[in-house]
């Protein structure tokens, strides 16, 4: 008996599945329980998938400023200064021609140059503006930091 109803009510419970149509057609439905959990496997990395997704990880880590300083400091030096060195080059080779005046400079050279040159610094780009971002995060973070006394 369910806790509701008590032994003296006057339900006929032999009633209750006379009919085997109704019966069959009656059913419970029980949610499942609204705990979700979030389990990050974390990915290989002697995969291709797996190496790209653990570069998306520690790119993603290193943009919201959550690594020590340390990794910052070594993202610069092994990430942000050659991409800085390239990007000069790749700025210089392009421009080089057309300020020695060894082609001829008109809209159409021009208009070539510019855009093959953001689309050379396209890449670069982005990647020294991930660094950036974590460094400018992680510089927030110790700021608020300071300023609430901890």
């Amino acid at each position: 008996m369910s806790k509701n109803t008590d032994s003296g009510s006057e339900f006929d419970f032999s009633k209750f599945d006379a009919d085997p149509e109704v019966s069959d057609k009656r059913n419970i439905s029980v949610p499942p329980p609204n705990q979700y959990f979030d389990v990050e496997q974390i990915p290989s990395g002697f995969t291709p998938m797996g190496e790209v997704a653990v570069e998306g990880r520690m790119y993603r880590g290193l943009s919201h400023g959550r690594m020590p300083w340390g990794i910052i400091v070594m993202s610069w030096v092994a990430i942000g200064l050659p991409i800085l060195g390239l990007c000069g080059y790749i700025i210089y080779a392009s421009l080089e021609p057309l300020l020695t005046g060894t082609t001829l400079l008109s809209f159409q050279t021009l208009f070539s140059t510019i855009l093959v040159l953001a689309l050379h610094l396209m890449v670069p780009g982005v990647i020294l503006f991930i660094v950036i971002k974590g460094t400018r995060a992680k510089l927030r973070y110790v700021r608020s930091r300071s300023r609430r006394g901890e």
